[in-house]
């Protein structure tokens, strides 16, 4: 059994679960904001929730990531481009749907939606990390 890759796994689920806690723990005071109807704070909680989402899904990937900086990288555009565009719209408020289709502004006014768009939008940034390859 080699100890370095248990130590390894057990550190990464450590800090996901670290990071899932503080996670519920800013959900729970944009919550109590909302009820005092204190908006601005309410707004800064969701990004806070939002950028540890993006967090969380560049951890899903942070194998690619470590081998990335470790042996060096190129970017792919067209796929940072698309993950930077995702962050952007799901960091949006809710009051900011785009209107180019009712569906379309329903669709992103959902939050749950918007909370996939942030895992998703971190790991297509990790993954826009094309590693070089030693000729």
């Amino acid at each position: 059994m080699n100890y370095y890759k248990v130590r390894k796994s057990i550190i990464y689920i450590i800090i996901n679960l670290v990071l899932l806690i503080m996670i519920s723990i800013v959900y729970g005071h944009a919550e109590k904001a909302a009820s005092m109807y204190r908006i601005g704070m309410v707004y800064l909680y969701a990004l806070s929730i939002n950028l540890l989402l993006f967090l969380f899904g560049l951890l899903i990937e942070y194998e690619k990531i470590l081998v990335a900086f470790k042996n060096g990288f190129n970017i792919n555009k067209i796929l940072l481009s698309v993950a930077v565009v995702m962050l952007i719209i799901s960091c949006l408020p809710v009051g900011f749907a785009i209107p180019i289709n009712l569906r379309v502004g329903l669709f992103l006014s959902n939050r749950v939606i918007r909370y996939v768009l942030n895992i998703w939008s971190g790991i297509l940034v990790a993954r826009s990390f094309v590693i070089k390859t030693s000729n």
